[in-house]
């Protein structure tokens, strides 16, 4: 991503990831469903829900692909969803669609 113009920044904790968000405001953010500390959805849905994070961009990176689960991303938020394992093309397009890269 970051050979793409865009920088990237991890988070190993939600509550580290919050914090980011807050103080750095993104316009993007990636999240997988099943978190250590947490659920995506709910990380998901509590972006939407933030005042002045509610229009972060939030695409859900997963192993699962059921309908379900895609349904609830929709319902919780999420501007996209792309199923693990996936080609490295199609988030960066993704990405794209969401958030063009910075000029210089």
């Amino acid at each position: 991503m970051e050979a793409s113009g865009y920088g990237v920044r991890q988070a190993k904790t939600v509550k580290d990831a919050f914090r980011f968000l807050e103080e750095e405001r993104p316009g993007l953010v990636l999240c997988d469903i099943m978190l250590p500390d947490n659920h995506g959805f709910k990380v998901c849905e509590k972006v939407k829900t933030t005042p002045g994070l509610e229009n972060v961009r939030v695409i859900m990176v997963t192993a699962k692909s059921s309908l379900a689960d895609r349904r609830l991303a929709k319902r919780v938020g999420a501007d996209g969803y792309l199923v693990k394992p996936f080609n490295p093309k199609d988030l960066l397009g993704m990405v794209k669609d969401f958030y063009p890269p910075s000029t210089p």
